[in-house]
């Protein structure tokens, strides 16, 4: 007996590709007779400008009511757009081609983006009609678009609880964006910011003490070329959150000295409940659970 013949209710699914050219081998007609399947990832590793076998896709469609999670690297429209009860879609398309969005997602909570369209990525958080509470956002080569991402999600995601996002140039016009999600997202607890540079740094400090909520006191930071060495705009930041709830604060670079110092002054007097120095990925303890 055959693999289609022995597994019919496999649940969760990972596919990946390794070669440039590859053969559908029965691996639609192993998806078509699947009973149960709601969790799919289709990665392709080596060439993510090709396309996926129309027969796979064919097949995934067939599932489109039942498929709750999709990991993708280079997602056709014409899939992407079947699963009307997705909650969870990572995208990782590197291809970059930018194209609109006009389908809606309206039972989506969770969206990780590594590489996408922008305009793309506007039009289908706009889409998903306020179901968001999770945003993992990693890449964003457009100022303009990266204000309009935003944007989109201040207007749009008013029960977001985790968001990590891009600042591209740490200039005003960003702050004052991420300070209506602050106000507008006020279910928002955990917020990871992704910065180029270290600029703007006070002023970024400044607003998450004006506007963040009672529920936001999860903050991460990842500065790509230099990390903070400064502890004066943090110092001010922890003074500024006295009587709120204690922060959990993680960067992932090795911080100075003076800062670390800091730090364990403000653990001590009880404004950080903990903190994590050096760590480079997002295994933080911070996501949240489903």
């Amino acid at each position: 007996m055959g693999l289609i013949e022995i597994c019919k209710s496999i649940k969760e699914l990972e596919l990946c590709f390794l070669v440039h050219e590859y053969h559908n081998n029965g691996i639609g007609r192993l998806i078509e007779t699947q009973k149960n399947l709601f969790s799919v990832s289709l990665i392709d590793y080596y060439y993510p400008t090709l396309s996926f076998d129309e027969t796979i896709q064919n097949a995934l469609i067939k599932h489109s009511s039942t498929i709750h999670y999709l990991n993708i690297t280079q997602p056709p429209i014409k899939l992407l757009s079947s699963f009307v009860n997705l909650k969870v879609l990572e995208l990782n398309d590197k291809r970059q081609v930018d194209f609109s969005w006009n389908y809606s997602l309206p039972h989506l909570q969770v969206l990780r983006v590594k590489f996408f369209s922008e305009k793309a990525l506007i039009d289908l958080i706009k889409s998903t009609n306020g179901s968001l509470i999770e945003i993992k956002f990693d890449y964003c080569n457009n100022w303009f678009r990266s204000l309009e991402v935003i944007q989109a999600i201040h207007q749009s995601c008013p029960y977001l609880k985790y968001l990590k996002l891009v600042i591209t140039d740490g200039n005003i016009l960003e702050f004052e964006k991420i300070e209506k999600i602050l106000i507008n997202c006020s279910y928002l607890s955990v917020l990871y910011i992704v910065a180029e540079l270290i600029y703007g740094w006070d002023v970024l400090l400044e607003i998450l003490t004006k506007s963040s909520s009672a529920n936001l006191f999860k903050f991460k930071f990842r500065i790509i070329f230099s990390g903070p060495s400064d502890p004066t705009p943090l110092k001010l930041f922890f003074d500024n959150w006295k009587g709120k709830r204690p922060i959990l604060l993680s960067f992932d670079k090795k911080v100075s000295v003076r800062m670390e110092d800091l730090l364990e002054e403000y653990e001590a007097k009880g404004i950080i409940k903990n903190y994590n120095n050096n760590l480079c990925d997002d295994n933080d303890g911070f996501d949240l659970c489903f």
